[in-house]
């Protein structure tokens, strides 16, 4: 695909909606990894050296798992990188909040966020929710459905924002423990800014903000 293209297809992607920018959501299945290229924060010719850590960068990575507001598609990283480098959407982060079935404090945060959706939406960033596992039931993979159903009636996620059960694994088990973990990156650098689960509680959340306004 080239430049200019890649160009006019983000531009089909941002959407404007009550003064804030919003991706919407292609048809499920229709990511595709071949698309990230050298343009790419961290690419190299064999790919890229990626660090799933603070300070690491995000790799280009595709969700072909990802509903909002009832609608299935995906989320492209790489369509997301360009969109903001491009001035196409307002967003300057994504945050991806990470819970769980049978989690309370991961009600506790999610309950918090959503209070707070105008501040953060206001800070420009994009929020992904992730339900993946039932905490009682470690082997256990949540199918879209029912990670909807954990983010939406048990912890309260806002149906506009996000959510996904990780279907591609391409995040490692580690994140999935009795507390929420929040990974924020920088969508300048795909920098991992933040990736912990104790720095943003329910009591805390002006930090988050006052970070995601910061970028």
């Amino acid at each position: 695909m080239s430049r200019f293209v890649k160009l006019l297809f983000l531009s089909a992607l941002a959407l404007v909606s009550c003064g804030q920018d919003e991706i919407s959501l292609p048809d499920a299945g229709g990511g595709s990894t071949s698309l990230c290229g050298d343009w790419y924060p961290g690419a190299t010719a064999d790919g890229g050296a990626f660090d799933f850590a603070e300070g690491g960068t995000l790799a280009c990575h595709v969700w072909d798992s990802v509903r909002r507001d009832g609608n299935d598609g995906y989320l492209h990283l790489g369509d997301l990188y360009l969109a903001a480098a491009h001035g196409e959407v307002s967003y300057r982060s994504v945050v991806f909040v990470f819970s769980a079935r049978n989690c309370p404090t991961c009600h506790e945060l999610i309950s918090a966020l959503a209070e707070r959706k105008s501040d953060l939406e206001a800070a420009n960033g994009l929020f992904v929710g992730v339900a993946r596992t039932d905490l009682l039931d470690p082997g256990s993979r949540l199918d879209l459905a029912t990670a909807e159903t954990v983010l939406l009636d048990e912890d309260g996620w806002p149906a506009s924002w996000m959510l996904t059960n990780d279907a591609e694994d391409h995040f490692p088990t580690t994140v999935d423990e009795f507390t929420p973990w929040v990974a924020v990156v920088r969508l300048s650098d795909m920098r991992i800014q933040v990736l912990s689960n104790e720095r943003f509680a329910a009591d805390n959340l002006d930090e988050l903000a006052s970070l995601l306004a910061s970028y």
